[in-house]
């Protein structure tokens, strides 16, 4: 008799059973899509941008260690020009990498990131009607 009114409940409860197992998909997907949202919450930065950085260091140190005796003052001023110069280059070269390497990471980012919504993404609207629609026994 019991076995016999449950499957009367799941023939007639049909319709609610696959509505509650479309939201329960919608939640999974939605859940899934929100932990991996936090699993990348703390970005590291690539390799790239550390060699980056190594390297303008490098590049400045590398010129302070140039032997150079200074015995006239306007040869301190042109060295100091020279220095300058150096470092100004070395930094706008570290600076393009940089921004070349954060734009990429942006991009893989974005890209990751739109990814995770479209997995989680359902047309909310047309479900919560079809809900409301469907005649649920009191």
């Amino acid at each position: 008799m019991l076995q016999e009114e449950n499957r009367q409940s799941a023939i007639t409860n049909k319709d609610i059973h696959e509505r509650i197992n479309i939201l329960e998909d919608i939640l999974g997907r939605l859940k899934h899509a929100n932990d991996t949202f936090l699993a990348e919450e703390n970005l590291n930065y690539p390799e790239t941008m550390e060699r980056a950085k190594t390297e303008l260091i490098e590049s400045i140190n590398h010129w302070k260690i140039r032997k150079t005796k200074i015995t006239k003052e306007d040869e301190a001023s042109m060295l100091s020009k020279e220095f300058e110069t150096e470092v100004n280059r070395s930094f706008e070269r570290y600076q393009r990498r940089v921004n070349q390497c954060h734009y990429q990471l942006s991009s893989e980012i974005y890209n990751r990131c739109e990814q995770w919504y479209k997995e989680a993404h359902y047309k909310e609207n047309a479900v919560i009607c079809e809900i409301e629609k469907s005649s649920l026994p009191d």
